[in-house]
């Protein structure tokens, strides 16, 4: 049940068509600690039963146990080497992919415990962002700027990120570089950090190619070459 979500079980009440249909009193004298016991001990990962009711139904200490099983968050439970789940009224083995998803489901408390990084490495890329505004006080005129993006998609920091045209044999072209920007920094950007952008006001008469390069947190230096639109 720690795999399925939680649910209650009776312990004396017999059951039929998961309905409860006879009572069947029992010795009660150290059975909710003998149950809390097993849960800690025989289950894998060890599972914390919450409140154990118990309900008398004699004088000679027999009754019935009724204890909660609450949704874990460290789920998947394994008894012996197996994963169960239930099934409707049934409990059922899981296989590969159920258990994966269980896996799944405790996301970052799994992830944290054995080592595993969802961070994504820095990857910087490029695109053309332009706006239209109107100018003049007489006669309005219509004009667009245009600016250059450079975006971090990754989650990590890219470092001395640089961008350079490309002329038509695939060549860095420096010239068109110096020309294509209005306003620029002195050298590359020296930290573009994970999910941000610097924008580059720039002209759009430039070749459709640039190299794009930046160094990753481990010292590595990457290289993009990406075509652009207007």
């Amino acid at each position: 049940m720690a795999n399925a979500g939680g649910g209650t079980i009776a312990f004396g009440i017999g059951e039929r068509f998961s309905r409860g249909e006879k009572l069947h009193p029992f010795d009660l004298a150290g059975k909710a600690e003998r149950i809390a016991s097993i849960a800690r001990e025989l289950i894998d990962e060890p599972l914390v039963i919450g409140d154990i009711i118990e309900i008398l139904m004699n004088d000679r200490g027999e009754g019935a146990l009724v204890l909660r099983v609450e949704r874990s968050e460290r789920v998947p439970h394994f008894v012996d080497g197996q994963a169960w789940g239930r099934s409707g009224p049934r409990n059922v083995t899981l296989g590969r992919a159920e258990i994966g998803r269980l896996f799944a489901s405790t996301g970052r408390v799994f992830l944290e415990e054995f080592g595993v990084s969802t961070r994504r490495p820095a990857a910087v890329c490029a695109r053309i962002d332009s706006e239209r505004r109107q100018v003049g006080s007489g006669t309005i005129t219509a004009v667009t700027d245009y600016w250059l993006v450079l975006e971090n998609r990754g989650d990590d920091s890219a470092h001395e990120v640089e961008v350079v045209f490309l002329n038509e044999q695939g060549e860095p072209d420096r010239a068109a570089t110096a020309g294509a920007f209005l306003e620029t920094e002195d050298g590359p950007i020296q930290h573009l950090l994970g999910g941000r952008e610097f924008r580059y006001r720039f002209y759009p008469e430039v070749p459709p190619e640039v190299r794009l390069t930046w160094r990753d947190d481990s010292g590595r230096v990457h290289s993009v070459d990406q075509s652009l639109s207007l």
